[in-house]
């Protein structure tokens, strides 16, 4: 026999082995819900980004025809100015060999070269003045066997440039230094009335700066 653990020994039931008070009772109705739990924590959606692919092949390359030659651009600024450029000599001495008759103010003609730069000076045989091509400084030396001569610069005799001839000073020379533009034209001009028949003049220049 098996007792209930709520059976006494005085109620135990002695007719058979199962006591009455060991029967099922009848199940009680459902209880109502109980209230939700909260919602849980979201996972998250966002990833990682992934590696760069490999670059893929150079494509062919496309053949057609050339484009027509576009508009000429606009001109470009200025540029800096270059460095000045070297000293470059210049020399020459020129003469007059032939006589003719010289009046005032006249230039002596000049028709042979004695000696003549390569460079820096022009100068046509026949002609009564040498051109210098090049600005800076120039010693000249002159002499014409005349009462009066004067050393004559772009078509005017330069200041304090007359000297007059002396037969006791052989020659009598002129001497002048001074700055020459490009382009000036250098000679000897004559001065004070009429004069002879006249030869021998001679102009000597060198660039010296």
């Amino acid at each position: 026999m098996v007792r209930h653990k709520y059976q006494t020994k005085e109620n135990f039931c002695h007719h058979c082995n199962n006591c009455s008070c060991n029967a099922d009772g009848v199940l009680g109705g459902f209880g109502p819900f109980g209230v939700f739990g909260p919602f849980g924590v979201f996972g998250s959606r966002i990833r990682a980004t992934g590696a760069t692919g490999a670059t893929g092949a150079t494509g062919a390359t496309g053949s057609g025809a050339t484009g027509a030659t576009g508009p000429q651009g606009p001109t470009g600024p200025q540029g800096p100015t270059g460095p000045a450029g070297g000293f470059e000599p210049a020399y020459g001495t020129f003469i007059g060999t032939h006589a003719r008759v010289l009046n005032s103010n006249e230039l002596a003609p000049l028709d042979a070269v004695l000696l003549f730069g390569p460079v820096g000076i022009e100068f046509t045989p026949g002609s009564s003045t040498v051109t210098v091509l090049n600005a800076g400084i120039y010693k000249i030396t002159y002499t014409l066997p005349l009462p009066n001569f004067a050393l004559n610069v772009n078509g005017a005799d330069l200041p304090n440039s007359s000297l007059t001839f002396s037969p006791s000073v052989s020659p009598t020379t002129g001497n002048a230094t001074i700055a020459l533009a490009a382009g000036s034209t250098v000679g000897i001009s004559t001065s004070g009335g009429s004069l002879g028949e006249r030869t021998n003049a001679i102009l000597d220049i060198s660039r010296i700066s």
